[in-house]
């Protein structure tokens, strides 16, 4: 029998890339994350309890429903000064950028594209050392799922 063994994703097989606002609009990956990243999907819910109508002194049931779904992404890595500007005048500027997280994978690849406020951006340049910063993304209008041809 064959083995079935788990196929692991390697941290440098996802990638960030960030939308030019054009039509239609072009995504360029964005060179700062390159040393970490992470991302989550998180429902957000709404909850109520039922009571048993022929048994008052049972625990209720509990009935829970999805009422919004929040998608957030964090990265970090070296700076690459060709990015810093677009990072730090959308940081400013308060506005919402389309993005897409890639996972490239050859035969299990998705891309999640969602338009997102870019939180926080933070530098951390150290004298006589290599700079790097960290950002972190949260979505701002509907995620769209696409598995990758």
């Amino acid at each position: 029998m064959p083995e079935n063994r788990l196929q692991q994703t390697q941290g440098q097989r996802f990638f960030l890339e960030q939308g030019n606002g054009a039509s239609p609009e072009v995504f360029t990956r964005v060179g700062l994350i390159n040393t970490n990243f992470s991302f989550s999907a998180a429902a957000n819910l709404t909850e109520s309890e039922i009571p048993d109508l022929n048994d008052f002194d049972k625990p209720f049931t509990i009935s829970r429903e999805v009422r919004s779904i929040d998608v957030s992404m964090e990265g970090s890595g070296n700076i690459d000064h060709r990015y810093v500007y677009d990072m730090l005048s959308q940081q400013l500027s308060g506005t919402t950028k389309n993005y897409k997280i890639r996972q490239d994978n050859a035969s299990t690849g998705w891309t999640l594209t969602c338009p997102y406020i870019l939180e926080t951006f933070t530098v951390d340049a150290p004298y006589k050392e290599q700079a790097t910063c960290s950002i972190s993304l949260k979505q701002n209008g509907t995620p769209v799922l696409t598995k990758n041809a």
